[in-house]
């Protein structure tokens, strides 16, 4: 049987915050504190004993709004003689090396301790530190809410872009450009292009070699083509742009070419900015497609990968099953299935699971996404 110095020793050695209270309503008096309580709040237990938990919670640190809710708790626990909890309040703390006060949450709970009367004698309030889990849930609502707005004004500036379109008649060897795209290459209204005047713009050599051997190929295969190319304006400014083409055939013959070209310069600059945030951002940040057949693909990966999973970006796109195969076996399917379900209901997901690093064993990653 554990003796009275046994039992005091255990609520002393306790890893969580406790205070043993008596009730005396409207007060809950302090009649013991455990190690922990006292190495938290830097107070000794002198300092505590005989004094009303709800005066010692009371101060420039809490609302009034808290010290209802903790008088009420302790009600609670008192009359029904069941335990009452309290998911999560805020009581920050004084940093015993500053002075400064910090942010801290918390949850509680208050535990009624009841005499062979069924009778409550004394209520264990029972403290556990949180903060950690809070300013990691507000930093994964932070990081979700900056690449959603991200999302938003690449969107935006996508639906401003402007586009123009060419023509080709390959039998004639003549060019046609709209206004549009004459505007883009910054020539006069009254220009006449050529082929070849109209490769001249794009800025290197390699550019210029893609985008003829991509025009020489669809006109021999038909193969129609979609690139991201530089251009050097007639007003000598540096340009992005995407061009595609398709082709019209007529009896074996490409007779017509013709398609778009995109001024995706701020696009581009967007996107640069984008990797930057995205690389930037702890941890990695991704983006997920589960198709309908049940297939999967890691379109988009920030540099966060090689810290976080040891894999390339590069790699990790080119075959997600880099990323998959070193998930734990026990975390596989779960991950797996609160994906569709998440999918499914068209919920944000939010889980932790365990891979194994190839540099450094076992991890635990938490993920969110939407």
């Amino acid at each position: 049987m554990i003796s009275p110095a046994q039992l005091k020793e255990i609520f002393q050695s306790f890893p969580d915050n406790c205070v043993l209270l008596k009730p005396d309503l409207p007060k809950f008096k302090i009649i013991e504190v455990n190690r922990s309580f006292e190495e938290i709040t830097g107070i000794k237990k002198e300092k505590l004993l005989g004094g009303d938990l709800i005066e010692f919670f009371t101060g420039k640190s809490v609302d009034q709004e808290f010290v209802d809710i903790l008088s009420s708790s302790l009600q609670n626990a008192l009359e029904s003689g069941k335990r009452d909890h309290i998911s999560s309040f805020r009581y920050d703390l004084t940093d015993s090396e500053t002075g400064n006060l910090q942010r801290k949450f918390w949850e509680a709970d208050n535990i009624p301790i009841t005499n062979d009367k069924g009778e409550t004698d004394f209520i264990l309030h029972r403290l556990r530190d949180i903060t950690h889990t809070v300013i990691a849930k507000e930093k994964e609502q932070t990081s979700l809410k900056s690449l959603r707005e991200n999302e938003n004004l690449l969107k935006e500036t996508q639906e401003v872009a402007q586009i123009g379109s060419w023509e080709l008649d390959v039998e004639e060897g003549k060019l046609h450009w709209c206004n549009m795209l004459k505007k883009i290459h910054e020539v006069p209204q009254n220009y006449i292009p050529n082929l070849e005047t109209a490769i001249d713009f794009y800025k290197t050599g390699r550019d210029k070699t893609i985008i003829s051997n991509a025009v020489s190929k669809a006109i021999e295969t038909g193969e129609g083509f979609d690139l991201e190319l530089e251009i050097v304006t007639a007003e000598n400014n540096d340009k992005w742009v995407r061009a595609t083409g398709k082709t019209e055939f007529k009896n074996g013959k490409c007779v017509r070419l013709y398609g778009a070209t995109q001024d995706i310069t701020s696009h581009k600059s967007l996107e640069a900015r984008l990797k930057h945030i995205n690389d930037n951002i702890p941890g990695v940040v991704f983006r997920y497609k589960l198709k309908p057949n049940g297939e999967d693909e890691l379109m988009y990966v920030s540099e966060g990968a090689k810290e976080v999973w040891g894999v390339s970006p590069e790699d990790a796109t080119r075959d997600n099953n880099k990323i998959w195969d070193l998930y734990s076996r026990e975390d596989f399917e779960y991950v797996n299935e609160t994906i569709r379900e998440s999918a499914k209901n068209l919920e944000v997901w939010s889980r932790e699971w365990r891979i194994n690093h190839p540099d450094k064993g076992i991890r635990w990653n938490r993920g969110i996404g939407a």
